[in-house]
């Protein structure tokens, strides 16, 4: 028994696979957002390696400033009690040198201070801790950084506490310490001379 063929019976028989889907082309708003992208990813990443440079030649700074304090206290013990150098003025010399060591290593790595003294004092980067009366110099004047103020990059890292002058007459200089008084030395005893009669009965 011969079974019927319907035309869409060889229709699907002999009709040929359906193409795929190609993507479609990226358009030209597409290419410009990928290099944006692309641009800004790798602009992160040299701030990052020069953040990390960076942090790297400040922690070698103050490790510098390590050596020469631990230098100091080194000298300091191996003179014992009959030092070559006075310890204060080692002390002086060394701290001045970690100072200088420090500051370089700041400026480095974009750390710079104020240097507010002389200049009229800003709330926005310093904070007044005290006040003196000045005649010769106007209102507000920094007279004295108490803390030291610092920028990093250009932005305030830390605020400086100032003193600033006020109007009204300079104040009174520090009487100058007087020189240690010696203690007294006792008088020197005097030999009492003898008597000629005692003088004979010593001889008797």
């Amino acid at each position: 028994m011969t079974v019927p063929v319907s035309p869409s019976d060889h229709s699907s028989e002999h009709s040929s696979p359906e193409p795929e889907e190609t993507p479609a082309a990226s358009s030209p708003e597409q290419d410009r957002r990928i290099k944006q992208l692309t641009f800004r990813a790798q602009a992160l990443e040299k701030k990052r390696l020069a953040a990390e440079r960076t942090l790297r030649s400040l922690l070698e700074g103050l490790l510098e400033v390590d050596d020469i304090l631990a230098d100091a206290v080194r000298r300091t013990e191996a003179d014992g009690p009959n030092p070559t150098q006075p310890v204060p003025e080692l002390l002086e010399e060394q701290i001045g040198a970690a100072h200088r060591v420090l500051r370089q290593h700041l400026l480095a790595a974009g750390v710079e201070p104020m240097d507010l003294v002389g200049g009229k004092a800003v709330p926005s980067i310093s904070h007044v801790v005290a006040r003196e009366p000045r005649s010769s110099v106007p209102a507000d004047t920094v007279l004295e950084e108490r803390v030291t103020g610092f920028y990093a990059d250009h932005e305030v890292l830390r605020e400086a506490l100032v003193v600033v002058a006020v109007p009204g007459p300079d104040p009174e200089p520090d009487p100058a310490p007087e020189p240690p008084t010696k203690a007294p030395v006792p008088p020197r005893r005097q030999l009492r001379r003898l008597t000629r009669s005692r003088r004979r009965n010593r001889r008797a």
